[in-house]
């Protein structure tokens, strides 16, 4: 538990801190997928492909854009906001 507690004492020792890493740590892998998918749809953009393959592949570069920054969105939103809990008066 030494690490965990240097680790806390040093890094994480206000709930501001602890937020934002929790959130950094919950859209990471949504940030990895995104920039892999991106590197990937890159390099099929630059082989040579016919005109017709190169319009569907630029369509569907800006459809994953859309839907990681739509997603990125909904998840920073989520993050952030908490519903008030319901009074079972």
């Amino acid at each position: 538990m030494n690490l965990y507690d240097a680790v806390e004492r040093n890094c994480f020792f206000t709930l501001t801190r602890k937020i934002i890493g929790n959130v950094l740590f919950l859209i990471s892998p949504a940030v990895l997928l995104c920039l892999f998918v991106v590197y990937y749809m890159a390099g099929m953009q630059q082989q040579t492909l016919p005109a017709e393959a190169r319009v569907l592949l630029d369509e569907m570069l800006l459809v994953i854009w859309g839907l990681w920054v739509l997603q990125y969105l909904l998840r920073c939103f989520r993050s952030f906001y908490a519903p008030p809990l319901s009074s079972s008066d």
